[in-house]
């Protein structure tokens, strides 16, 4: 009775000192920050979409509705930007680590890598949908054991993680196929009734129609169609992996994933479903859409989820499933310096919005071209909307009308032009402009253009902010 009494106290001291770490790294982050345009981007959606208009926005966002309905009440009403939508994405992601704490077989120090490794980072501060679909997913692994008894609750949590992004849909479509393969095998065996396999799969083809509806007609962006696509997740994926310590992590998850079906032992569906979702995302990545480093990091979210799952379910027995174990906990452990620390991140157009709002009256009746991303816009649509004789361009010329922003930007756009130079010289309407850029990419691209806007006067001003580049604006008045 004593062991097991210290035993008790030993794990909640680590356990509160854990979670007490965590808290306070994350809020203190949260507080020193500033929105990432992505995060603004999905609260002016939730703000400013209709029900049916968030349906036809999730084909081009890839994110589900999930996250943009919980914002929805918030962002209509401006209430709280951006602290709530930081404090609800946080919530999620501190629920998730008390679940992996309180429901997960690992021991206190797999537990400890995994609060802090590079994926707990990142969602506990990037405030988008990733958070709660790791959350789902942790529900789903806590409650996998006893999922059959569970016909309503469990295929509910699989259909509300599909509703957070394509990599959520994808989790949920294989371990749907498990489940369903469950009922039958129940069926079978009489151990399931028929009403409680008809409630079940009627939920999931609910849910499979709420999918449908978001992904009909979704199109491949133009930009992935090339041979440039290709070599850039070639490079980002080079860049995932730039040190010595990421490169070893990059190893030892390959080892776990090609011998994972030795693993595996008991049961071969985990390993299947742990290198099918790899193989989908992999996939995704060369065909549809450029993955970045919050995309991969569901690499390792899956492979914790299936081998909680399996040591939650099985004994751990033979030499080799030992090792594989005592691997794993070593990937958790480098995770946690995998990457330079996440929590700084800010938005480099903040910067821009504050500017136009303090000159607003200047610029009514303008043109203004945001570089070198179209999604650098997205910080000042509320300039947009308050008046509509601003109008707002890409760097490659797209024109931004209200719509445009949200259901359109990922196809090309009703205005043309090359670049701005030409949108400048060619444009036959207003001669107001106002050129946003980061400085480097700029002049790198367009130093010839740079020169004969010195040569008419051009007044430039530039809006220092705190990362290793600055962003000019250019005015320019004909």
């Amino acid at each position: 009775m004593k062991m097991i009494t210290k035993r008790f106290n030993s794990f909640n001291i680590i356990f509160v000192i854990s979670i007490i770490l965590y808290i306070a790294l994350s809020f203190i982050v949260i507080k020193n920050r500033i929105p990432y345009f992505d995060e603004i981007n999905a609260w002016n959606i939730a703000s400013y979409c209709n029900f049916f208009e968030l349906f036809e926005v999730s084909k081009h966002e890839g994110h589900f509705v999930l996250w943009y309905l919980l914002l929805k009440p918030f962002a209509q009403n401006n209430i709280g930007f951006p602290y709530l939508m930081f404090f609800l994405n946080w919530i999620f992601a501190f629920i998730s680590v008390l679940i992996l704490w309180i429901k997960s077989p690992f021991n206190s120090f797999i537990k400890i890598f995994i609060t802090f490794s590079l994926p707990f980072q990142m969602y506990s501060v990037y405030a988008r949908c990733y958070a709660i679909g790791v959350m789902l997913l942790f529900i789903i692994c806590s409650l996998y054991k006893k999922r059959v008894m569970h016909n309503i609750l469990y295929p509910i949590l699989i259909i509300l993680l599909a509703n957070t992004s394509v990599i959520g849909a994808i989790i949920s479509f294989y371990l749907g196929l498990i489940y369903i393969n469950d009922l039958i095998n129940g069926i079978k065996k009489q151990d399931i009734s028929i009403k409680h396999f008809i409630y079940s799969v009627s939920i999931f083809l609910f849910g499979a129609a709420i999918i449908i509806l978001q992904i009909n007609n979704y199109h491949i962006p133009w930009y992935a169609k090339n041979m440039t696509h290709i070599r850039n997740i070639i490079t980002d994926f080079s860049m995932f992996y730039p040190t010595i310590t990421s490169k070893i992590i990059l190893i030892i998850h390959l080892l776990l994933l090609l011998t994972g079906f030795k693993f595996f032992k008991e049961t071969k569906l985990l390993y299947v479903v742990l290198m099918c979702f790899t193989g989908t995302i992999i996939f995704i990545s060369f065909n549809i859409y450029t993955l970045a480093i919050w995309h991969y990091l569901f690499f390792y979210i899956i492979l914790i989820s299936t081998i909680w799952i399996y040591i939650d379910n099985y004994e751990i027995k033979s030499v080799f499933q030992k090792l594989y174990y005592y691997l794993f906990g070593i990937l958790c452990f480098l995770l946690i310096f995998y990457f330079k620390y996440p929590w700084h991140w800010n938005g480099f157009h903040i910067p821009t919005t504050q500017y136009i709002e303090n000159n607003y009256s200047e610029y009514i009746n303008s043109n203004i071209f945001m570089y070198p991303t179209d999604s650098s816009v997205i910080g000042i649509i509320q300039m947009l909307r308050k008046n509509n004789n601003i109008d707002f361009y890409s760097s490659n010329g797209y024109s931004y009308k209200t719509a445009d922003a949200y259901i359109h930007q990922w196809d090309k756009k009703r205005i043309n032009y090359t670049n701005i130079k030409e949108v400048i010289t060619k444009n036959p309407g207003k001669k107001n402009f106002l050129i946003v850029p980061i400085v480097e990419q700029w002049k790198l691209n367009n130093e010839d253009f740079i020169n004969s806007l010195k040569e008419n006067n051009t007044n430039i001003k530039f809006i220092p902010y705190n990362t290793t580049n600055d962003v000019i604006i250019y005015k320019i008045n004909y």
